[in-house]
């Protein structure tokens, strides 16, 4: 009978994964740490009405382009863009600029924005009033790194793509 019980217990042991391996979790790898530059501003000012400001930033790193811009009157359509390179109206109004972001009205109030993996460059930042009235705006640009969360983007609707079919007829300036 102890012969019974100790093959018993025995058995019992070995169902239990009696080995001396313990397996342990892997520990999640760190995610990479959030580091943002301020690349230009942040600035403010008075655009006039139906006109583009134009401004220059540029980047020494690859990085994901983020793009914050507010203005005072929430009716007001505004639209922020980023190009490579240099755009001038007539492309701004042809909408051929080399586009890295492109919002077009109507959008939320402040509009924030992001273009992923831009790499090292000198870049337009343009701001545009087309609304019949002058605006006060602020803005700023970030390049941030792959650890930071991303902001939150606006989709455009029926009415923004007719909106963006607009032209500014006033001037570019910087």
């Amino acid at each position: 009978m102890k012969t019974a019980s100790a093959l018993s217990l025995l058995v019992l042991l070995s169902a239990c994964g009696g080995s001396d391996h313990v397996t342990m979790p892997s520990p999640s790898p760190t995610p990479p740490p959030c580091i943002q530059t301020s690349v230009f501003g942040p600035a403010s000012g008075s655009i006039p009405s139906r006109v583009v400001d134009t401004e220059t930033f540029s980047t020494n790193s690859t990085g994901r382009v983020d793009v914050v811009l507010d203005w005072t009157f929430t009716d007001s359509p505004m639209g922020v863009y980023v190009a490579q390179g240099s755009c001038n109206l007539d492309q701004f109004n042809a909408r051929t600029c080399n586009f890295l972001i492109r919002s077009d009205p109507p959008g939320p109030k402040p509009r924030k924005v992001s273009a992923s993996n831009v790499g090292p460059g000198t870049y337009g930042l343009l701001i545009a009033n087309f609304a019949a009235v002058d605006e006060s705006a602020s803005t700023q640009v970030f390049l941030s790194s792959a650890g930071c969360p991303p902001l939150s983007a606006s989709t455009p609707s029926s009415a923004a793509l007719d909106q963006a079919r607009a032209q500014v007829g006033g001037s570019l300036r910087h």
